[in-house]
């Protein structure tokens, strides 16, 4: 009787040690798969900003076509505002809040003054571009809302927690 209980405390041990290999192996995978959501999230805030970039230099243009020859201080303020987002090293809630406000700035430039304008291709490319930018965000929107559904659950948030992880604002 003493040997039968024996055996089952020396398989304990290797019953535990599989038991931590496989816990192990779930959070190396866990971790491997936010880091890929992290690393997308980063690629599609760069294009982002690249877009931006061509956003701003269209309104360059549109304002210059409005009235040439003057600076505009919604140029001036455009440009600070791309210069404070491309100093900005990191994608989180004060990025996508610079980005909002810069959108915001040029959605007002766009009531004013789209009326006014002469330069019909340039208008068209700016609307072009507009597609393209709500095609993008709508694209990121839905890899952050798949990003901030993988934060959940025990063994993530674990993980998120001692990675420093948090979850990804959206875009309006």
């Amino acid at each position: 009787m003493l040997k039968q209980k024996k055996k089952k405390l020396s398989l304990l041990p290797i019953l535990g040690f599989f038991m931590m290999v496989i816990v192990g192996f779930l959070l190396i995978l866990t971790y491997n798969d936010l880091i890929g959501y992290r690393e997308e999230l980063s690629e599609y805030a760069n294009e982002h900003h690249q877009i931006v970039i061509r956003r701003h230099e269209l309104y360059v243009d549109l304002l210059n076509d409005v009235t040439p020859g003057i600076d505009h201080s919604a140029n001036r303020s455009i440009k600070n505002m791309i210069n404070a987002i491309g100093e900005h090293d990191k994608y989180d809630a004060t990025y996508f809040n610079m980005l909002q406000q810069l959108e915001d700035t040029m959605d007002e430039f766009r009531e004013e003054n789209f009326s006014k304008l002469n330069n019909q291709n340039l208008l068209d490319e700016f609307k072009e571009n507009d597609e393209e930018y709500k095609q993008f965000i709508d694209g990121y929107n839905s890899m952050v809302k798949e990003y901030n559904r993988s934060l959940e659950g025990v063994l993530p948030g674990f993980i998120s927690k001692m990675a420093g992880y948090n979850k990804m604002p959206q875009i309006n």
